[in-house]
């Protein structure tokens, strides 16, 4: 039997924009260009769009892909995600290996051993007050990092949840900023050299609104306002959004579920002033862009066929991403109502 198949009877959101094209052609695991002989599947009308892509989160446990598939998630930025995980996996995973804690004092060691370690980008944690270690990293060490990291070709995420982390992360040039501030909203001249940098943030406003909402944090629930003023302020910079849950597997942290929280997290950041279309690009194409991902994160000929089928119009009413038919990767289903 060929493996060329025909999704007809498709509205198309491709990644970047909606498309009135009404048929997409799939040949094996890839998107192709329009060819004859294909074996001709009916969407029925159905809403057809790249599959998510969790800008950040921790998938450590093979149930955690499976219940991102069910809600369309069918690619990972991850941490510390294993070479098992990576390899063996329904779903697409990105990882490091470890993340640069204050304990890193050669950034050339910590990232050789990184990249031998495979991971497709490197992740740096700035913290305000030793929480996750017993130092600081220091300033010079990240900007290190970020400069031995572009020597070879790889990407820096930042960790910084504080406006004196953030502003750290900015002096070292980091590629992908990750979370944003909860204690107070970042100034406008923060914001403007994040724009001008044209690097992406991933607010990740499920886990702020955690942090926020938790009695054990430190934090008022009036706080989560700071969060939601930063991406509105991000947002009306033009700075590149992405969607990203922070889910995990640690009991202590707030509860953010995997595959879920997608949808949480674009309903928050609607709340914060983004268009339903954007969500859809925050979700996909801006994440693989970000992430400099090559195969995933649009829906042309060449690119890994991940796609949802939705019952429903997200492009219009972001909350139709629940209705959710079916979820394809590399062309073959792995989940349908």
């Amino acid at each position: 039997m060929s493996n060329l198949k025909a999704i007809t009877n498709v509205r198309l959101f491709d990644g970047k924009e909606l498309s009135d094209k009404t048929t997409v052609y799939v040949d094996g695991d890839r998107f192709a260009e329009e060819a004859e002989g294909a074996q001709v599947i009916d969407a029925k009308g159905a809403f057809m769009m790249p599959g998510l892509i969790d800008g950040h989160c921790h998938v450590t446990q093979k149930r955690n892909v499976r219940a991102g598939l069910k809600y369309g998630v069918t690619t990972a930025m991850s941490i510390q995600s294993s070479r098992d995980m990576r390899q063996n996996s329904r779903a697409r995973i990105y990882s490091t290996y470890d993340r640069a804690l204050g304990s890193v004092t050669d950034p050339k060691e910590f990232v050789d051993t990184e990249i031998a370690n495979g991971a497709d980008y490197i992740k740096v944690i700035i913290e305000h007050k030793p929480m996750m270690d017993k130092t600081i990293i220091r300033e010079d060490v990240v900007k290190g990092i970020v400069e031995e990291a572009h020597k070879r070709g790889k990407l820096v995420a930042c960790h910084a949840v504080s406006v004196p982390t953030l502003e750290m992360a900015i002096e070292a040039g980091v590629d992908i900023y990750v979370h944003v501030p909860l204690e107070a909203v970042m100034t406008a001249d923060m914001v403007d050299r994040i724009a001008a940098q044209g690097a992406p943030v991933v607010p990740t406003l499920s886990m702020m609104m955690g942090f926020a909402n938790g009695p054990i944090y430190g934090y008022k629930k009036s706080d989560y306002k700071n969060s939601e003023d930063c991406v509105r302020l991000l947002h009306e910079a033009g700075v590149p959004l992405m969607v990203g849950t922070d889910a995990n597997n640690v009991i202590f942290l707030p509860w953010v579920k995997f595959g879920r929280d997608m949808h949480r997290e674009m309903n928050l950041m609607a709340a914060a002033g983004l268009q339903p279309l954007e969500l859809l690009r925050g979700a996909t194409s801006i994440v693989a862009d970000g992430y400099g991902l090559r195969d995933v994160g649009s829906i042309e000929p060449g690119k890994y066929a991940d796609f949802l089928l939705i019952d429903g119009d997200p492009s219009r009413d972001i909350h139709d991403m629940s209705r959710i038919k079916a979820v394809y990767i590399g062309g073959e289903a792995v989940y349908s109502e």
